[in-house]
């Protein structure tokens, strides 16, 4: 085999190229198959588990983190779905607060309605007892006082007084009369 050199070299052979550099191209040429072939081995048996391994991996880590982006995405869509659903609790709580404070205030109205017409039916009632009991006691009053002017008369019949006794006496008797009267109206 020969190369050709530019002008102005001589032509010479490629053995007389590596013969100056002391290279044996034979043993060039078979240390290069055998480069080859541990290349192609550990491409085959080393770098392809690695490479497969770390595809893997990558596909692994790539999925882990689409899941993890999946999963924000979803606790963010889960956490507003709570606070809506805490809000429309907290509204229907107020609104049921204020449904039953407007019922009891119905209710506290109808109640003290009905205690107002309870009490002024036992006023209205205790009045008439009241009354029909003064009555009572006025009339039998009188009737006690008829007696006591009839009981006095006879005794003052009975006994004769001067005209200064009896006058004393009538003033006396009217002026306690007076009283009784006065203190069982007043009662």
């Amino acid at each position: 085999m020969t190369i050709e050199l530019p002008v102005g070299f001589a032509s010479v052979g490629i053995d007389a190229i590596f013969g100056k550099f002391g290279i044996d191209w034979h043993l060039l040429l078979i240390q290069g198959v055998n480069f080859l072939c541990v290349v192609f081995v550990l491409y085959r048996f080393a770098f392809r588990p690695v490479l497969k391994t770390m595809d893997a991996r990558r596909a692994e880590i790539e999925s882990g983190l689409k899941y993890a982006s999946d999963m924000k995405l979803e606790l963010e869509n889960l956490n507003s779905q709570r606070q809506n659903m805490i809000d429309g609790a907290r509204t229907e709580a107020a609104e049921i607060i204020f449904t039953a404070q407007q019922q009891a205030k119905i209710y506290g109205e109808q109640q003290k309605a009905e205690m107002a017409a309870t009490v002024e039916s036992m006023f209205a009632k205790a009045k008439d007892e009241i009354s029909a009991e003064r009555d009572t006691v006025l009339k039998n009053t009188k009737n006690e006082l008829k007696y006591l002017v009839v009981d006095l008369a006879a005794k003052v019949l009975e006994k004769t007084l001067s005209q200064s006794d009896k006058d004393n006496f009538i003033q006396a008797a009217s002026a306690g009369m007076r009283d009784v009267f006065y203190a069982k109206k007043n009662q």
